[in-house]
């Protein structure tokens, strides 16, 4: 009997330390686990402290080439403003010097004069009924 209490002492034993040893490797996976969590986690905010870093440089480089275009927008507007002014001054010197001096006073036509409107307004004996 002796014999037997002892196998079962050891059974016992041997179940226990299997217990505690399971318990021991769950205890280091979950340990594993959360390494591996915070791994991840870091990993995840190096690569948005990367990207953040990469934006605020193509930010500068943006702002630039947006001002360049705008800059540019605004010369190639002026260049035509200065195009279309010194295009109509020429064409307003050749036109007006092309002219005889006399052109404006005998192509004009006559202007009518006050006396002829109030003419034009007053009923003439004839209308009246």
């Amino acid at each position: 009997m002796r014999e037997r209490e002892a196998a079962l002492r050891k059974e016992e034993q041997e179940r226990e330390a299997a217990l505690v040893k399971e318990a021991l490797h769950r205890k280091e996976r979950e340990a594993a686990l959360r390494k591996e969590k915070r791994e991840q986690e870091a990993t995840l905010l190096r690569e948005r402290e990367r990207e953040q870093l990469e934006a605020r440089k193509r930010d500068p480089e943006i702002q630039r080439a947006h001002s360049k275009q705008l800059a540019d927008s605004a010369l190639e507007y002026r260049q035509q403003e200065l195009a279309l002014e010194t295009t109509h001054h020429t064409q307003r010197q050749q036109a007006t010097a092309s002219l005889p001096i006399s052109f404006n006073v005998s192509h004009t036509k006559k202007k009518p004069t006050t006396s002829d409107v109030r003419s034009r307004l007053t009923p003439t004996a004839s209308y009246i009924g």
